[in-house]
């Protein structure tokens, strides 16, 4: 039994890994896009005050507005791509737990019929008919009331009081 439980749990562990992968890739992405828009903010701002450091602001507009609309764009980009990322990461991981459950209620429904099975088979290896104790039971007459059904075990033997 226990090699059957055993062998069910490295089944159902290779079908979990194979559904799970590519989700750290995934994962990846949508925790990084946000630092690297970050990352682009910085260098936007970093663009906008260098340009306000060579004097002449009017001169510079360009260049300060520049920076200023890399840093958003940096920024929005960022945080697009992990929004657009977190969707199907949070689809695959609502997935990833309905397969989870529906193993381990597969699993305790193997276990239940296994189970099953085995005291069936122990019945009808030895049922309760090949008793000593009711095959004599079944030789001795019992008086008194008579069942309905006919050939009942309760006509035959002294087990049941009429």
């Amino acid at each position: 039994e226990e090699a059957r439980t055993s062998s069910f749990a490295r089944a159902a562990n290779n079908e979990m890994q194979r559904f799970q992968q590519g989700l750290p890739i995934l994962d990846t992405c949508i925790t990084s896009a946000p630092l690297l828009g970050l990352l682009g903010t910085v260098a936007g701002m970093m663009a906008t005050f260098g340009a306000l450091g060579e004097g002449d602001i009017g001169a510079s507009a360009g260049k300060i507005t520049g920076g200023v609309g890399e840093a958003l764009i940096a920024t929005a980009a960022g945080l697009v791509i992990a929004i657009i990322g977190l969707l199907p990461f949070n689809v695959l991981n609502s997935r990833i737990e309905k397969a989870r459950h529906d193993i381990s209620d597969a699993a305790n429904a193997l276990d239940v019929a296994i189970k099953k099975d085995e005291k069936r088979a122990a019945l009808a290896a030895d049922p309760p008919l090949h008793h000593e104790w009711y095959q004599r039971s079944l030789l001795r007459p019992r008086s008194g009331k008579k069942s309905p059904h006919r050939d009942h075990p309760a006509d035959r033997c002294d087990l049941f009081p009429p």
